[in-house]
């Protein structure tokens, strides 16, 4: 990890990532692209251990320089053996290692921290920041009175100086899920390859008993 991020991840008391194995070609490894939350946590409720959020990092090279490092809200499963496990990258990278900063328990949340970008000069240029409700967004943008950006026809976010982007902001106050918005996690999670323990597919498992399927 470059030192600018390094520094960056310092003063603004984010937690220190790790590599953790991405899973794929296995049940817990086919979960549904862009359903995180829902994929890790319908894991831990059915087999055991602890749907853990924080930062998914993402580090973009070109011409053999740093271009621009990704901060991305995400979950993973923490598994009844203790271990951090991502079971939703496999649809987004081909790498067998993940770079990811655990925050804490998806249940415990009581928070929200944004996704953002910075580069190299991003003390210069700010950061690109989303905090993925729109009317939060709206509301750090009419405090802060900074702009909002395009970056692709279906997103925006906020542009902020890199001094205004103060802890606080990593940890807004929200609500936990409850426990309707949880049932919805665990009804909504599919997963598109069979147990390779026992050939059978998530609609199957969940209708059995037996906790030996990932």
């Amino acid at each position: 990890m470059p030192p600018f991020v390094r520094r960056f991840i310092q003063q603004k008391k984010l937690p220190i990532p790790y590599l953790i194995p991405v899973r794929r070609n296995c049940l817990s490894g086919s979960g549904r692209k862009n359903e995180c939350h829902s994929n890790s946590y319908a894991l831990a409720k059915r087999f055991g251990g602890e749907a853990i959020n924080g930062y998914s990092i993402s580090v973009l090279v070109k011409n053999h320089k740093f271009e621009s490092i990704y901060f991305t809200d995400h979950t993973v499963w923490k598994t009844p053996e203790n271990r951090l496990v991502d079971v939703t990258a496999h649809n987004f990278s081909e790498k067998s290692l993940g770079l990811f900063a655990p925050v804490s328990s998806l249940l415990d949340k009581t928070f929200i921290f944004p996704s953002f970008h910075i580069t190299p000069d991003y003390l210069r240029t700010g950061l690109m920041v989303d905090f993925g409700h729109s009317k939060l967004n709206s509301i750090v943008r009419e405090t802060l009175k900074v702009k909002e950006t395009s970056v692709s026809p279906s997103r925006s976010m906020l542009l902020i100086p890199a001094s205004r982007m103060t802890p606080e902001l990593f940890t807004i106050p929200w609500d936990k899920f409850t426990e309707s918005e949880l049932a919805d996690l665990y009804e909504t999670a599919n997963f598109s390859l069979p147990s390779t323990a026992t050939g059978k597919y998530w609609n199957e498992i969940i209708r059995t008993n037996n906790n030996r399927e990932v």
